[in-house]
């Protein structure tokens, strides 16, 4: 959930869940799927999401599950991705919010907007509750974070693909309104102005 720069990040998280086929296989197998499933995946309608999601229909693909897309477009999804779905899983991006108590919320909490089947783990929500309660820079809030991170690994709430930055490079003071993120993951100019006397 977190990068190795966070106060939060778990180092022994990172290798949590190597690409492992044979392993996948087996789990399967385990739980009565040794022929796979089908799967859906609500694919959002523009080129990243496509990539990634044929990316993560390959690797599927080795292990027997099959995924198939349900595409719609970005604007959308909100229509369709909280219950009654029309997929199994979403790719969403997430750019995450100024507390990141509230980017937890929002993915794997109770009620969180990217959580539409409600939360994984009870656990989650108590220690989100738990961090809430401390302020900012209390130092234990770290640990509670790291706790935090834990469960979403262990009931794999969530799986981070990827992360992105967008760069921008221009003077400062002649660029205004450049929106560093936006959820569909494209760059949006339609509000960028140059200020006058801008050399």
């Amino acid at each position: 959930m977190w990068s190795s720069k966070s106060p939060f990040y778990v180092k022994d998280l990172e290798n949590a869940y190597p690409y492992d086929p044979k392993k996948a296989k087996a789990l399967l197998a385990e739980a009565g799927l040794k022929d796979g499933f089908d799967l859906t995946d609500l694919l959002l309608n523009n080129s990243e999401y496509r990539q990634m999601g044929e990316a993560l229909q390959a690797n599927f693909a080795d292990v027997g599950i099959r995924m198939k897309f349900d595409v719609v477009d970005v604007s959308q999804f909100t229509q369709f991705y909280r219950p009654p779905t029309r997929a199994d899983i979403l790719m969403g991006r997430y750019g995450g919010r100024s507390d990141p108590i509230q980017t937890v919320h929002e993915i794997v909490g109770t009620g969180g907007s990217y959580a539409p089947g409600g939360v994984a783990s009870p656990k989650i929500d108590e220690l989100l509750g738990q961090a809430r309660a401390m302020a900012a820079a209390d130092p234990r809030r770290a640990g509670v974070m790291q706790a935090l991170a834990r469960e979403i690994s262990a009931s794999v709430a969530t799986m981070p693909m990827v992360t992105r930055s967008n760069v921008y490079a221009y003077k400062p003071g002649c660029v205004l309104n450049l929106e560093p993120y936006l959820p569909s993951g494209d760059d949006r100019f339609n509000d960028v102005h140059i200020s006058s006397g801008c050399k």
